[in-house]
């Protein structure tokens, strides 16, 4: 009832509106004189006075839409009072009247009929004795208001729709005529009538629905298969994840469709009457299935329906239509097969047809160390043995440098071994002439010494690199090609070895570089604090360290900026992490080839006590602090060179800043070392020297301080500089080259730096987020580390499935790191493990990437040793390289990375030259290996174990730093 009251209330206003619309219309704006002059040629009746012999007016009026019978019952009301109605009569036309009244300014007045009610009310200014016309009108059409008790129900008026009632339940109809009128309303299949009476004051009607037949109801379809579409009165309805469309319709009937590629279509109609309706309906298929079965000769077949792939066998495929089909059944070693098969609804049809054998098992043997390719494909090395199908098949036998043995052979299906023998492949020859000045020196190609000069030397055709030692003299060393039949003659002369300084000009850095002979001291103190001991003996060769920590004016020369906090040219440059250290040492050696480096902790230590001049200083120069060290001060670090210099006339190695060392922190051994460069892995980095602001027992020169990670910086550290005599280091070419120390024969591929995009949306959740990385270029190994190579390195094997040229595995990322540090130790050049981004850009391809999954191919059966558990790993080079020409980065074994793991170390943000986490317990591992099915060996694919962890599937490869 109060719902009622409420609508009753909403609908006053309407009904207000309604009954104050006028069904007489006066219009004003039609108000006009009738002209009287000459002109015109109109002339009026002479118009009386009134009572009070005051001047009148004249007005005609056309009333449109009135009979004479109409407007004779028309009187006129004036408003206002003083106005007298002199005459009101019907014109003689019948369709108007004409009245004469007092003439006043302004005249109000309205006009009142006893059927159709008062008119609007007007005011004119009338002059006495003038004649007007004015129209007017009478309207025959009202605006309804019909209620009823629901939203949304369509309104009919004499059969016409007129729209629906909104959400007060209500509709106004406008032009309605005074009358009686059939008024219908309807919802679905409910209706309900009535007969009304339309007048100037009946304008508002309610005709109700019947309440409880007028409830929608839930109509729900459950279909099967459960992505159907169910169109219900030509609407679509997608099912949810469990088949399920839940509709609410309105009383009434409606018709259905559900539908579902490759299913009968099934159509119906339901009637809604009242009450909830669940209706389950399950398509029958208008497909079936086909089957081939688990057989060793149908294993791993590729089955073709139609000319599309559907799977390997043994499969059960997808649902196929309904009807005839061609099958092709393909696999290597095999003849392949067609035919038909018929599908039939709901049904699985099962194929499985005998493949004839197209192959013979065959063993090819080569010289030793020689490369067997088939059919321009790598097999194996010196003995392969393996299956070829029938037909023509290239043989060939190849060596570096040597003129390939080939040999071409028609297979046929056989069931016994066939035997192949191919010729050694012929070395190419050419030679050197090697003279020197002074004579006698030895000289080395390759690493190996082969003589002393002058001499002659026969050498395979390719590139050599020279090498040329003798006592008091620096090496002399040359990189050269030797062509075939051609002598390369190389006339060397050598510099004498002096103890000497040097000033580096480029770019204007003006550093000077102060030698230090090699020599044996005794680092650390047995009376300092706990990390100084034990004293032991270090050994170290000869170096050049800078006369002054770097200066502002010498960074910014080389990298172009400032990041200090205490400006000024001659101060030391500060506020730099270890790695910005690095990156200037990189940036000076590509300035001036020569090798820039940070120094070791020994290097430091021995430079700082006065190298073999030293006279056992508590500081770097002196007993007494105040003469050698900026220290305990507040006012920021001094100029370089503010106090006095060591021994070797080296200054501030006490105080002023610390100093960054190459070394991660940790313990020292009581052995003996030889140009030691520290543990090979770590959390922190070595800090020497005190700083402005630390005590006099910071500045000591055995102190150490290995508190900080190599991204820290502060106020009061930076660094030195050292150069390592007779290492140039290798130029940024687009080229491979052949490392050959030891006989180690390692191949090393150049990789571009470029942009990537790392990681994979799409994998493992440690996969994500993608996120560009940039990488400068480096070289990477052509190959996993083979067990000779580790052999020619470390002097031992300890893999537990052996071959020279298999990877060597159960090796440690300990192990690993270890071998790089003696691998560089015997080149001088720098090799360490890839970095997890180092690794995954090779693997891509570089900037030659092609997108693949894998590395080199989106099938993993072209390049990745994998998921074969009986047969171990293989030899390198088994399978195709990816587009850098690199091996087995996918399968074969596990390669250790250099990071440390973490989950979670990815970020949305682009990083340059990555690293990876400070810190951690877990090092990365990535490539997947034999042992593991093709998922891990993806190239966005992530591993991780303790760096002490050795197994059978863990190797690695290594990388060159240019």
């Amino acid at each position: 009832m109060r719902k009622y009251i409420f609508l009753l209330l909403l609908l006053l206003p309407f009904i207000a509106l309604a009954q104050t619309e006028r069904s007489i219309v006066i219009d004003a704006s039609s108000f006009a004189p009738v002209q009287t002059d000459a002109l015109s040629g109109v002339a009026i009746d002479k118009i009386g006075k009134d009572r009070s012999q005051r001047e009148c007016a004249r007005i005609k009026m056309r009333i449109n839409r009135m009979t004479a019978a109409e407007v004779d019952e028309l009187s006129v009301r004036p408003l206002g009072g003083n106005i007298e109605i002199m005459k009101c009569v019907v014109a003689a036309e019948g369709n108007g009247l004409i009245i004469e009244m007092t003439a006043k300014e302004p005249t109000r007045f309205y006009i009142t009929h006893p059927k159709y009610g008062d008119s609007n009310e007007v005011s004119f200014s009338l002059e006495g004795g003038k004649e007007y016309r004015v129209d007017a009108e009478l309207r025959l059409q009202h605006t309804i208001v019909v209620a009823s008790n629901f939203a949304n129900v369509e309104v009919y008026v004499d059969g016409v729709y007129r729209g629906v009632t909104d959400s007060n339940y209500m509709l106004t109809i406008g032009d309605v005529t005074p009358g009686e009128h059939n008024i219908k309303l309807q919802q679905g299949s409910l209706v309900a009538e009535q007969r009304v009476n339309v007048t100037s004051t009946d304008i508002s009607f309610r005709i109700n629905l019947d309440h409880v037949a007028a409830r929608p109801q839930y109509v729900i379809f459950e279909v099967e298969p459960k992505w159907a579409n169910v169109v219900v009165d030509g609407k679509n309805h997608v099912p949810d994840q469990y088949g399920l469309v839940t509709l609410v319709l309105s009383n009434g009937t409606y018709n259905y469709s559900v539908t579902a590629n490759d299913y009968y279509t099934e159509n119906g109609t339901l009637q809604v009457q009242g009450a909830k309706i669940e209706k389950r309906i399950a398509l029958w298929p208008a497909f079936g299935w086909l089957s081939v079965p688990n057989r060793e000769d149908l294993n791993g077949a590729n089955v073709f329906v139609d000319g599309t792939h559907i799977g390997t066998a043994p499969l059960k495929s997808n649902g196929i239509k309904s009807g005839t089909h061609n099958v092709r059944i393909m696999k290597t070693m095999y003849k392949a097969y067609e035919g038909t098969v018929v599908i039939k609804d709901n049904e699985v049809a099962t194929f499985s047809p005998k493949l004839e054998p197209d192959f013979a098992d065959v063993t090819i043997k080569a010289g030793e160390g020689c490369q067997i390719y088939v059919d321009n494909e790598l097999k194996g090395t010196t003995t392969w043995s393996g299956r070829l199908t029938s037909g023509s098949h290239l043989f060939e036998a190849r060596k570096e440098n040597h003129r390939t043995s080939s040999v071409t052979k028609n297979i046929v299906p056989s069931s016994t071994n066939l035997n192949f023998n191919l010729a050694d492949p012929a070395p190419i020859m050419g030679a050197i002439n090697v003279m020197s000045t002074p004579g006698m020196a030895d000289v080395y190609v390759d690493g190996k010494l082969v003589g002393r000069t002058p001499m002659m030397h026969d050498l395979l055709v390719g590139s050599h690199n020279i090498e040329l030692r003798k006592q008091g003299f620096k090496d002399y060393k040359q990189s050269i090609r030797v062509e075939e039949n051609n002598v390369v003659d190389i006339v060397a002369t050598m510099a004498e070895h002096k103890d000497e300084t040097y000033v580096e000009t480029a770019k204007g850095i003006n550093l000077k570089m102060i030698y230090v002979e090699g020599g044996t001291f005794a680092m650390g103190s047995n009376s300092g604090d706990d990390d100084e001991r034990p004293v032991h003996n270090v050994t170290l060769d000869s170096y050049y360290i800078g006369e002054t920590e770097i200066t502002q004016a010498q960074w910014r020369a080389v990298m172009g900026s400032n990041p200090s906090r205490y400006t000024g040219d001659n101060r030391p440059v500060e506020c730099v992490s270890w790695y910005d250290a690095q990156a200037f040492c990189t940036k000076l050696s590509e300035l001036t080839g020569k090798r820039y480096v940070l120094p070791t902790e020994a290097q430091w230590e021995y430079a700082a006590r006065g190298g073999n001049k030293s006279k056992g200083y508590t500081y770097s120069g002196s007993n007494n602090i105040d003469k050698v060290a900026k220290y305990n001060s507040s006012e920021g670090h001094s100029n370089v060179k503010s106090k006095k210099p060591n021994e070797l006339g080296i200054y501030d190695m006490s105080g002023n800043v610390w100093e960054w060392c190459s070394d991660w922190y940790g313990s020292y051994s009581l052995s003996s070392q030889t140009n030691p460069q520290g543990p090979i892995s770590g959390s922190y980095r070595v800090f020497r020297g005190g700083g402005w602001d630390d005590l006099a027992s910071s500045c000591r020169v055995a102190n150490r301080d290995g508190n900080d990670y190599p991204s820290s910086t502060y106020k009061d550290s930076g660094f030195r500089v050292v150069c390592l005599p007779g290492n140039a280091i290798i130029e940024s070419k687009d080229e491979t080259y052949t490392e050959t120390a030891n006989g180690i024969n390692l191949k090393m591929i150049y990789v571009e730096g470029g942009t990537f995009a790392m990681g994979s949306n799409s994998g493992d959740d440690d996969e994500k987020p993608v996120h560009n990385v940039t990488l400068d270029s480096y070289y990477i190994g052509e190959t996993e580390i083979t067990q000779a190579q580790w052999r020619a390195v470390m002097g031992s094997n300890p893999s537990g499935y052996t071959g020279d040229n298999r990877p060597v595995e159960n090796v440690s990322w300990d192990a690993a790191k270890e071998f790089c540090k003696k691998l560089s130790e015997l080149t001088g050049k720098r090799y360490v493990l890839p970095t997890e981004a180092q690794w995954e850009y090779a693997a891509r391809g570089g900037n030659q990437s092609k997108g693949y999954t894998y590395s080199g191919s989106n099938i993993i059966d072209e390049v990745a040793i994998y998921d074969v558990y009986s047969s171990k790993h293989s030899n390198v080079k088994s399978k195709k390289p990816n587009e850098l020409g690199i091996y087995d980065m996918s399968g074969n074994v596990w390669e250790w990375c250099s990071d440390w793991y973490s989950s979670s170390s990815y970020s949305s943000s682009s990083q340059t030259n990555p690293q990876g986490p400070n810190s951690g317990g877990l090092r990365v591992l990535r490539g997947g290996s034999w042992y593991d099915f093709a998922s891990n060996c993806r190239v966005a694919n992530r591993n991780d174990n303790f760096p002490y962890y050795t197994d059978h599937y863990y190797g690695f490869r290594v990388v060159c730093l240019p």
